[in-house]
């Protein structure tokens, strides 16, 4: 990873830690239901501006937070930073959905698996986190 101080391979992992080639397109994929999910919601919620300004705030954040970790975790190489931001990452990403659920159950739906996700990646980052 270009100015990256960590490299995946040579952590020290917890069971069950996925193979590092996973990782890029399970976050096209996520990004792109984001995107589906994103547009479905703007589209149900014309007309509701402080419905549609919330939800798209909460999300807005999300993203720029999941762009914000690898730098924290693999440039900056704080893993008990990252740890705590990935944490955070989940519930905003839990907000996001209550407020798309309000506006399009199928944009909230479409979130679910960028929940499961960061699941799996809060319980490798914490692993990580106290195995190195």
């Amino acid at each position: 990873m270009l100015f990256s101080k960590v490299d995946y391979a040579s952590l020290n992992k917890p069971p069950l830690a996925p193979p590092g080639y996973i990782f890029a397109p399970v976050w096209i994929l996520l990004y792109t239901l984001n995107a589906v999910s994103t547009y479905l919601f703007y589209r149900a919620v014309e007309g509701k501006n402080e419905l549609r300004s919330r939800g798209l705030s909460i999300n807005y954040i999300f993203l720029f937070l999941t762009v914000l970790w690898p730098i924290v975790f693999f440039v900056l190489d704080f893993k008990v930073a990252s740890a705590v931001l990935i944490v955070f990452i989940y519930f905003v990403l839990i907000s996001s959905i209550f407020f798309y659920y309000k506006g399009n159950r199928l944009s909230a739906y479409l979130l679910i698996p960028s929940a499961i996700w960061i699941t799996i990646a809060t319980y490798l980052n914490i692993g990580v986190a106290f195995l190195n």
